[in-house]
């Protein structure tokens, strides 16, 4: 008989973009990830495959080195394998929800050229919100 699995592990990590939840199950590590329309999140490599497959929504992933990158449109249902040490990026079209999956052990290594893009959008984000914030003040 299979031995019952330690109970679901979950963390939990928003910001103005969305939320990621990283969920842990009988040794299995899997993100969900809710990002909102025009979000830019990623940037980075790893030493493993990752699996991407949207949920609902719809992103761009720009993937390869930056001036040999391809760019592939991932809606619903859809799935992308990223080989290993292969730089990513994923600019979310519309609000998105999309699970990402590992073959092995993950650390994210930077990738410059995207990573730029990434933090230029968050910042933009947070400008956002806060200029949101300011005008709810004022009424």
């Amino acid at each position: 008989m299979p031995k019952t699995p330690k109970p679901l592990k979950v963390e939990t990590f928003s910001d103005v973009r969305g939320e990621i939840h990283k969920l842990a199950l009988a040794g299995v590590k899997v993100n969900l990830l809710f990002s909102r329309a025009m979000s830019v999140r990623s940037g980075d490599w790893h030493e493993c495959r990752q699996f991407d497959m949207v949920l609902s929504g719809e992103v761009e992933v720009q993937y390869g080195l930056y001036d040999r990158s391809k760019i592939k449109v991932l809606r619903p249902g859809e799935l992308l394998v990223i080989p290993p040490r292969v730089p990513h990026l994923f600019r979310f079209q519309k609000d998105t929800v999309m699970l990402e999956w590992w073959d092995r052990a993950f650390k994210a290594k930077y990738y410059r050229p995207y990573r730029q893009e990434v933090e230029k959008n968050f910042k933009f984000f947070e400008s956002f919100e806060a200029r949101k914030k300011k005008l709810g003040a004022w009424k």
